[in-house]
């Protein structure tokens, strides 16, 4: 184990020895075992991904004084995770959803600092840390699943400023339930989500040279400019 995971394991460790109340306690023992595992080690369980990806994601704020760190399609690349944990009787739907409203909750706490000049024109500190549900997957087929609708539903439970939520919508492949939670959660006031027709943002990624096959994968970055996590100065 690195010393990071070690620290934090240590940390949880602390804290639940001298931890009174019996559901926190057990919650800080769960937490000290992810940090068995994670960052020194590949994540096998959804608590150990999600904690996993909000780790790399601060340490990315700790390196520089930046915003428009994204967290991309997390309902993709999170949901193996999820499903073998619920196939498996690890974790129940309400668990995982409030390990996503608690992670929620910790995007909303980064701030940028800024100079007087550039406060003035920018007010605020928004991070525009863009998370993106739905859409079709790699072969152009429907990609919405069960974290589709919890990333949503995390979006509604916390009512916060970040991070900032885009819906890729997929008229033609998509389904009406997928649509429904997006309006229920336009319907709060929260200002969430922002709406992506699918269709006009793979044209997008095509017309900026990126294959077909990879513009599927798209995805809204910073305030809604359309991306590629990871890949997209392959094909600029």
């Amino acid at each position: 184990m690195d010393d990071k995971g070690s620290s934090f394991r240590e940390e949880a460790l602390r804290l639940a020895a001298a931890e009174i109340d019996e559901q926190r306690r057990e919650e800080l023992e769960n937490i000290a075992d992810v940090f068995s595992q994670i960052p020194v080690r590949p994540a096998r369980t959804f608590h150990e991904a999600l904690q996993f990806v909000y780790l790399y994601h601060s340490s990315i704020f700790m390196e520089q004084n930046a915003a428009s760190y994204n967290l991309g399609r997390i309902d993709q690349y999170l949901y193996p995770y999820y499903k073998a944990d619920i196939e498996a009787g690890r974790i129940t739907p309400e668990a995982a959803q409030e390990l996503l409203d608690c992670t929620w909750i910790k995007l909303a706490e980064p701030c940028l600092f800024q100079d007087e000049v550039t406060a003035e024109y920018a007010n605020g500190y928004t991070m525009f840390q863009n998370v993106c549900a739905g859409g079709i997957d790699a072969n152009g087929q429907d990609a919405v699943n069960d974290l589709s609708y919890m990333v949503i539903q995390a979006s509604m439970d916390t009512m916060l400023y970040q991070p900032s939520l885009s819906v890729r919508y997929n008229l033609a492949k998509n389904p009406d339930s997928y649509l429904r939670k997006c309006a229920e959660c336009i319907n709060t006031g929260n200002g969430f989500p922002a709406f992506h027709n699918d269709e006009v943002g793979i044209r997008m990624m095509q017309n900026k040279g990126v294959p077909l096959h990879e513009a599927y994968d798209w995805n809204p970055c910073g305030c809604v400019e359309t991306n590629l996590s990871g890949r997209i100065r392959l094909f600029l």
